[in-house]
């Protein structure tokens, strides 16, 4: 089966040169390569075709696409996934890299488990330390409780697994194109509501984190994204008849919006129609500076009890 690699790369020059050989030298030999240019400004692309270059028995298997301006990294994916035709779909970032025997590894517990999605364990790059993450083993619902509504509490990555692609296909799953703050946790928590899952504890990826951001700066520009990925996580539930299922949960989510927004500085503006009766309350004292650590201890108290239930 082929296995199409999807890479968006945006001002990446320092860490594409790695990530690409790590692609570029699989085990697995049926792979289509597909790298997304998001308009990049620096010579991540000059680098790649350097990289590409020197595995000539590669070269008809990728495939670089460009886009005409920045679009952000939920449309780098959706270009590379009309481009991709492989029966099966992995997301790497360009600033990451891959375990050799990545695709092996996944493809063979894909066959012997016949799993919609297998997750490997991955390595967190810190800046000064490394961290071995092994994937839940949890069961659906405590799971999807640990996602949905944790957001932090568990990664919820869409790389380091190996999906096959009727899973995206077959539940119409896009990215939203402007919404690149947890579009991860966004694809997510769909795909895992109607997937079968699998998971193995060979380290198949690495995460670079060397540099970190500082969130709080980060979120004033970002948490109406935020709130359009727990949104569509809602309406995708919702749909599918889960909602109630999971509605405690969802609640988490929206109060978790409330709480990195005060901590920003800045207000929600999308969700306040979403909120119930119970949670609301507690959105309130997460909204004020007074109230605030109450407000956080509520949440955090209701939040690890949900994530016990399954």
């Amino acid at each position: 089966m082929t296995i199409s690699i999807l890479v968006p790369v945006y001002k990446v020059a320092d860490k594409i040169e790695r990530c690409a050989v790590s692609l570029l030298e699989q085990t697995y030999k049926d792979i289509e390569y597909i790298f997304v240019d998001d308009a990049t400004p620096d010579n991540s692309i000059d680098i790649l075709k350097d990289v590409v270059s020197r595995y000539p028995e590669r070269q008809s298997q990728v495939h670089i696409i460009h886009h005409e301006k920045n679009r952000g990294q939920g449309a780098g994916r959706n270009t590379a996934m009309q481009k991709a035709t492989g029966e099966l779909i992995m997301f790497v970032d360009s600033d990451d890299y891959l375990a050799t025997n990545a695709c092996e590894l996944l493809y063979t517990a894909m066959e012997k488990s016949n799993a919609d999605v297998v997750s490997g364990a991955y390595i967190d790059l810190l800046p000064n330390e490394k961290r071995t993450v092994f994937q839940s083993k949890l069961n659906k619902k405590r799971f999807l409780n640990t996602q949905i509504g944790g957001i932090s509490i568990l990664p919820c990555t869409l790389w380091a697994r190996l999906y096959k692609r009727q899973v995206f296909s077959d539940n119409n799953l896009w990215f939203t194109e402007g919404v690149n703050l947890a579009e991860d946790y966004m694809m997510v928590c769909r795909i895992m509501l109607k997937a079968k899952r699998s998971q193995i504890d060979d380290v198949v990826y690495y995460y670079d984190e060397t540099i970190l951001h500082d969130a709080a700066k980060l979120y004033p520009k970002h948490i109406e994204q935020l709130e359009k990925s727990v949104m569509a996580v809602d309406d995708y539930y919702t749909e599918c008849g889960a909602y109630k299922t999971y509605l405690v949960t969802i609640q988490m989510a929206y109060l978790y919006v409330y709480r990195e927004a005060f901590r920003a500085g800045v207000k929600v503006s999308h969700i306040q129609n979403r909120i119930t009766w119970w949670s609301k309350p507690i959105s309130i004292l997460l909204s004020n500076k007074q109230t605030f650590a109450i407000g956080n201890f509520i949440y955090k108290a209701v939040r690890a009890i949900n994530n016990r239930i399954g």
